[in-house]
């Protein structure tokens, strides 16, 4: 999960599971379970908005951004 604190450092946008893209704005780690959040600010649809999702559903960081 390293990678994903990366991404969100470096402000690049990351693609979905399900084919959204957005860049990181936070990561919750839930106790005791370990499991991660994470919170993406989506460029998509009318306007911008805030997803929240698993972090196993982020496939990694999006080719072609920049």
């Amino acid at each position: 999960m390293n990678d994903l604190r990366r991404l969100m450092a470096a402000r690049r946008l990351v693609r979905l599971v399900d084919g959204r893209t957005g860049i990181i704005v936070r990561i919750d780690t839930s106790f005791p379970d370990g499991e991660e959040e994470v919170e993406l600010w989506l460029s998509e649809g009318p306007r911008p908005g805030l997803a929240k999702v698993r972090a196993s559903s982020v496939i990694g960081a999006e080719q072609d951004a920049g």
